[in-house]
């Protein structure tokens, strides 16, 4: 999942698009298909806040009744970078603030030098 939400990640700078929420998708070995939504506590570029979110969501939510064949993430509820957006009490904005900092570092450096400079 890491690896899609640096993709997405991408596409979300590329735009200046912030997500709100994080949209997992699930296809089983039977090709039967789920999806599961979160809320995240702040809109966020941050691939780390996005894949926790989605990590979350997937491990809470998903039954494991049968094998997983495919797993997509999005971001959803998009709003313009920068914009008003309400401030959490209860979220550790110092941790918030250096992970997106983070996140722009990988970015620049994986725009500058190609997306196989820094794996994880």
């Amino acid at each position: 999942m890491q690896e899609l939400s640096l993709s997405l990640l991408k596409s979300l700078r590329e735009a200046k698009l912030e997500a709100s929420g994080v949209e997992v998708f699930v296809r089983n070995n039977k090709l039967q298909n789920f999806n599961f939504l979160t809320s995240l506590q702040m809109a966020s570029q941050s691939s780390i806040t996005l894949v926790k979110s989605a990590i979350e969501v997937f491990k809470e939510k998903y039954s494991w009744s049968f094998p997983v064949r495919a797993v997509g993430v999005r971001a959803i509820n998009l709003c313009n970078e920068g914009s008003a957006k309400q401030m959490d009490v209860f979220l550790n904005h110092e941790s918030f603030k250096k992970s997106e900092d983070i996140d722009t570092t990988l970015y620049n450096i994986r725009k500058k030098y190609g997306k196989n400079s820094i794996s994880f």
